[in-house]
């Protein structure tokens, strides 16, 4: 009878040993997901998306791999970093690490936010274990606020600010002078990228070059900061007297309820006559072409019949050279080719054709081919020297937006690129930098052959 009790006994505590190990190796884990705020979500709408990975296990081996999440209707982006998380649930130790995604709803409807899967190694009292686990997916209602009603694209947020800044601060320009407008919107809990763009006003006499937006995003204990800048430049065109006008920006106090309107006040502007810019403008509303011979035909029909001759002869000669010096005129005939396709007007049509073709990169190459062509009568080593030597203030503006476009970091701005104003720019510039040269050399003329003594 003893002996059954001690054999009942050691299996009680083998079983307890066993078991208790084959639980230490499989450690369990799971995912939770919430999206606050809670209830209804409004459109645009920042939305707090937490995301947390538990497990019973001691502790991770490396960090658990949260996914980039896509949710149809909306603009998820991912968190830059982590909380870890400590529990106690049923008696037991849970560790873990949460994660909260910014969401941001663009459209009324369902909005779906689909099953999670995380994946960790997790040691335990036997080892280190892969575990992944899985969230529900769940649904929410996304609407636009009755308070929204008459401005659906307001933006959503606690607090904007909406500033503006002119470089130079006058109210007086000359014309040919330059005016930067600066606008800045400054908003809390939001993406740049859902602020509104400012769209420049189209205003006779003033012509406008918008620059690059700059989009920026902080991040700071937690609180998000979004701020997009908007500039563009104006070229007063011809004197009189302008208004660059208030601009408004409406935005939804999502604190207080209420539908608030940001704004900048106009700006009016004198623009007066200048005699130095009249000057430079050579034919301004002379096509690019307008130093081309355009080729005429006469109405006479003797004349035609002269000239119907003439080309006769002309063949017939030409045929005949060939005969007796062929090899001499292909290569007379060649040479005067290849001058052609190096000289300074073959460089500057090509650019002159990737504007046309509103090709920035083919315009930048070529139009520093060309300037690299002229080096010798222009005397300058860069663009930036040539744009000096000119002192034209377009032309700096369309070559700086031009690198912009093509160099210039994150956010650029999107679609057609118009390569029009840029080679008007330089054809000004080409005629005032030659008609300065032809100035130059008739100023120094030339040495006598015979000087007197």
């Amino acid at each position: 009878m003893v002996q059954k009790a001690f054999n009942l006994v050691v299996i009680v505590l083998l079983l307890t040993v066993f078991g208790t190990d084959a639980e230490a190796q499989t450690p369990t884990a799971l995912v939770e997901a919430k999206l606050l705020p809670d209830g209804e979500l409004a459109v645009r709408q920042r939305c707090e998306l937490a995301v947390r990975f538990l497990s019973d296990g001691f502790a991770f081996s490396g960090t658990p791999s949260f996914p980039d999440i896509q949710i149809e209707g909306a603009i998820v982006v991912p968190p830059r970093s982590g909380m870890n998380l400590t529990e106690r649930r049923s008696g037991q130790i849970w560790i873990g690490v949460e994660r909260s995604y910014s969401v941001y709803p663009t459209r009324t409807g369902q909005l779906v936010v689909p099953a999670i899967t995380i994946g960790a190694s997790v040691r335990n009292s036997a080892g280190v274990a892969d575990v992944t686990a899985k969230s529900e997916s769940f649904m929410r209602q996304v609407v636009i606020p009755s308070v929204l009603a008459g401005n659906p694209d307001a933006v959503v947020t606690p607090k904007l600010v909406l500033s503006q800044q002119f470089e130079p601060d006058v109210n007086e320009l000359k014309v040919g002078d330059a005016i930067k407008r600066t606008i800045t919107v400054t908003a809390n809990d939001t993406a740049a990228m859902l602020l509104p763009t400012i769209v420049p006003t189209e205003i006779d006499g003033l012509k406008a070059y918008p620059d690059q937006a700059i989009l920026n995003d902080k991040e700071y204990r937690g609180d998000l900061t979004a701020t997009r800048t908007d500039s563009v430049t104006y070229i007063a065109q011809k004197e009189g007297q302008y208004v660059l006008p208030q601009i408004s920006v409406y935005w939804w106090d999502s604190k207080q309820d209420q539908v608030r309107e940001a704004r900048v006040p106009a700006l009016a502007l004198t623009v007066v006559a200048n005699p130095s810019w009249a000057a430079d403008q050579n034919e301004p509303n002379a096509p690019v072409y307008a130093d081309m011979e355009v080729p005429t035909s006469g109405r006479n029909a003797l004349y035609f019949m002269k000239f119907v001759t003439v080309i006769i002869c002309l063949f017939l000669m030409a045929g005949w050279l060939l005969r007796r010096h062929g090899r001499t005129v292909r290569d007379l005939i060649t040479d005067c080719r290849a001058r052609r396709t190096e000289s300074e007007r073959a460089y500057f049509e090509r650019f002159r054709q990737a504007c046309q073709n509103n090709d920035p990169h083919t315009a930048l190459r070529t139009l520093l081919a060309w300037l690299d062509r002229q080096l010798v009568f222009y005397n300058v080593r860069t663009l930036e020297e040539f744009v000096r030597q000119t002192n034209d203030t377009e032309l700096g503006l369309l070559i700086n937006n031009l690198y912009t476009r093509l160099f210039g970091k994150e956010n650029k701005v999107s679609g057609h690129w118009s390569g029009e104003p840029l080679a008007w720019a330089v054809a000004r510039a080409r005629r005032k930098s030659q008609k300065q040269l032809s100035k130059t050399q008739k100023d120094i003329g030339l040495c006598p052959l015979n000087p007197s003594t």
